[in-house]
């Protein structure tokens, strides 16, 4: 250990092995071999044997924590770790860096955060100072996020893999020139974009936020659609800016966290269908809710709760709505069907968005901050009145409203084209069944099962069954024994027992006096049916 009195000096300054930078060390000796401490008699004491410094202090944009980058020697190169400052000034809580590189245990840790905590005390006008964020899209005093300059992302976070993905390759002139040829090809793929852009508008317009579904039979463009509005912010592939729906609830939640205002882009909705899962409210009102679970860290304490403002562009080969869909699901849920090629040249199509892509959200932001969100909520109050007169109401009102808008500006400033999408556009999607109507889709989807599975249903008797049964079908009546009924309601995202209620009070159910369902009696063997009027 270096041991010249020079270093002892108040004004004593670190000498690290080409150190990234000079701070002041105080009474701590800083150099080739490591941290000592000298105490006021003049004796030594070894901290540690690494290089190790602060050499940056980060403070969170929005909730003010405070972090400290750590620089220290590993193996001949100088690495980075950063931590938040209650856990440099904790030593149990510093150990956990050893994970990272640095040498700490439980012997020397009090005595590395004392160093660690001092240097940053004496060093204020020292080290360099930065903003952090968690999550991308608006934040408060910084702009747009990755786009405002000097910003760096919180890794404690999670989902800092996506970053690479929000960048730009190749060229805007020739994405603008494959962008305008498809518009005048399709009004559906003039929708997708539309959401694409109206995604950052939400939280801005106070709109909440909504699904728009893709769906169609393979080879349509369904995934190429999906690839384009993934272009207008990064790269358009799968692991980059577009997820699919294999990942967990909670990656789900972290990846809509960490986009915050970009759109979430997921394909393939039938990756859930082979897991097993058949009803999808629950992944509409919990994408759609914007903000996930409470959930605690590994080392203790609670995360903080991801929240989002976005929308969810996805794409499947059907619809996520289904008969038992109920009404607040349906509210958030725009589906557009794909019945022909999105475009006439699909390959063509993906080759230019694979290879020119993230111009187009830098642009439309920079065009949102010069515009001012007055300017643009004229537009929205406007598209909003329209719609209204229409005949528009609840959550998708909204939602349209905002996909107008986003296409009117995008299709003047960007696009330079004249043709917008229009009112009479978009009402196909905007017109939701009635919320009402919930039972009786359910009891559509009933009266269908016999027809849809033959095989499960029996036609004259309850006996001499092979194979998986569900019921029989006789005198005008569909018999389903309860235990297969309940199944098919829960996976359609359906509650058994209100459906009962309704059905019976309309008088659709032969039942035994005081019950729901009907006992048949077949020799020794006993079974509960629902009995369903056929129509």
């Amino acid at each position: 250990m270096n041991t010249d009195n020079s270093l002892s000096r108040a004004d004593a300054v670190t000498a690290f092995t080409d150190q990234p930078i000079a701070l002041r060390c105080g009474p701590y000796i800083c150099g080739p071999q490591g941290v000592a401490f000298r105490d006021r008699s003049g004796r030594l004491t070894a901290v540690t044997t690494q290089q190790i410094m602060p050499v940056r202090r980060i403070k969170d944009a929005e909730s003010g924590a405070q972090r400290l980058e750590l620089a220290f020697l590993f193996r001949g190169v100088w690495e980075r770790v950063t931590v938040l400052k209650s856990a440099v000034a904790n030593a149990a809580s510093l150990v956990l860096t050893a994970d990272r590189g640095v040498n700490v245990c439980s012997a020397n840790a009090r005595a590395l955060s004392a160093y660690l905590m001092h240097m940053d005390h004496i060093n204020g006008d020292l080290l360099p100072e930065t903003v952090s964020v968690s999550h991308l899209g608006w934040v408060k005093d910084l702009g747009f996020v990755p786009y405002a300059p000097g910003v760096s992302y919180n890794e404690e976070a999670g989902c800092g893999h996506l970053l690479p993905a929000i960048g730009k390759a190749g060229c805007f002139e020739q994405w603008l020139e494959a962008a305008k040829r498809l518009r005048e090809e399709s009004v559906t793929a003039r929708v997708v974009l539309a959401a694409s852009f109206a995604s950052v508008l939400l939280e801005p317009l106070g709109v909440l936020p909504f699904f728009l579904h893709l769906y169609g039979e393979s080879g349509l463009g369904k995934s190429v659609g999906l690839m384009t509005a993934a272009s207008v912010w990064g790269k358009p592939e799968p692991g980059a800016f577009i997820s699919n729906f294999d990942a967990t609830r909670a990656g789900q939640e972290a990846m809509a966290g960490f986009l915050h205002n970009l759109p979430l882009c997921i394909d393939e909705l039938q990756i859930l269908e082979s897991a097993g899962e058949r009803g999808y409210d629950n992944l509409v009102y919990r994408l759609t809710e914007k903000s996930g679970r409470l959930r605690s860290k590994a080392g203790g304490g609670l995360r903080v709760t991801e929240t989002w403002h976005n929308c969810m562009i996805t794409t499947g080969e059907r619809p996520i709505s289904g008969p038992a869909s109920m009404g607040g699901a349906l509210n958030r849920l725009l589906e557009a069907e794909l019945t022909a090629p999105l475009c006439g040249d699909l390959p063509a199509l993906a080759r230019a968005v694979s290879a020119n892509y993230g111009h187009a959200g830098p642009a439309f932001i920079e065009l949102l901050q010069k515009a001012g969100f007055e300017t643009v909520r004229g537009e929205y109050n406007a598209y909003f009145e329209r719609l209204l007169k229409a005949g528009v109401s609840g959550k998708r009102l909204s939602c349209g409203a905002a996909l107008l808008t986003a296409d009117a500006v995008t299709t003047n400033v960007l696009y330079r084209q004249t043709a917008c999408l229009g009112e009479e556009d978009l009402l196909p999607l905007l017109s939701a069944p009635e919320s009402g109507n919930i039972h009786e889709r359910t009891l559509e989807m009933l009266r269908e099962l016999p027809g849809r599975y033959p095989n499960r249903f029996e036609t004259n008797a309850f006996n001499s069954w092979t194979g998986e049964r569900w019921g029989t079908v006789r005198g005008g009546y569909i018999y389903i024994l309860r235990g297969a009924f309940n199944d098919v309601l829960q996976n359609a995202g359906e509650n058994p027992r209100p459906f009962l209620d309704w059905a019976n009070r309309e008088g659709l159910l032969l039942t035994d006096k005081g019950r729901r369902d009907k006992v048949i009696r077949s020799g020794q063997r006993t079974e509960h049916f629902i009995v369903l009027r056929e129509s």
